[in-house]
């Protein structure tokens, strides 16, 4: 139960903070040769995803061990796995622009992640919260990620669709933003570095 929120909480995590200095850390790179920021923002992130694959692959043995039936709901993880990547993508591209002028980001995104350790369904069930309490927490995107996780691969149940429909079309928007503002600050990044 904890393994299956706690593998794509740290993929969000590592991937959201190390996105905040993605640009300013390749000053050398950039002053040698042009090269589209977008690039580095897409290598860490399929870095991440590479370390997230792995996670997985222990989480089925887990599965496999604890004697948990996969049914024909698992081959739902792909379309999960495709919006949790698009959302941080998007988030990632912002963060990264943002991290370029504010260098301090990534220290406090140490924080807002720690704390959406806290107000996400990691620890706790989100059938034992309140109902009055679970709808604010469905604000969270990693609650209807994780949620989405738990269906697949523990409870043989379909995903939170409309959920994953909704994060689909925000994680759409932060993509087309962080393209936009990506190319429009493309140039001016090495002169802020």
């Amino acid at each position: 139960f904890l393994f299956t929120a706690l593998i794509p909480l740290k993929w969000t995590i590592s991937s959201l903070v190390d996105s905040t200095n993605v640009i300013s850390s390749k000053a050398a790179i950039l002053n040698q040769i042009y090269v589209p920021k977008s690039i580095f923002v897409i290598v860490r992130l399929g870095i991440n995803t590479t370390k997230f694959f792995v996670g997985l692959v222990v989480l089925f043995l887990f599965i496999w061990v604890y004697g948990i039936d996969f049914s024909f709901n698992v081959f739902y993880l792909p379309f999960i796995l495709i919006v949790h990547a698009l959302f941080l993508l998007g988030a990632m591209m912002i963060l990264a622009h943002i991290g370029v002028y504010l260098r301090d980001v990534k220290n406090m995104m140490q924080y807002v992640t720690r704390m959406l350790f806290y107000v996400s369904p990691v620890m706790f069930s989100i059938d034992s919260v309140a109902d009055k309490l679970a709808q604010w927490l469905y604000l969270n995107p990693l609650t209807i990620l994780f949620e989405s996780y738990r269906s697949v691969l523990l409870y043989q149940e379909t995903p939170f669709w409309s959920g994953l429909g909704y994060l689909l079309i925000v994680s759409v928007i932060l993509v087309v933003i962080g393209i936009f503002v990506m190319e429009k600050y493309d140039k001016k990044y090495i002169k802020v570095i």
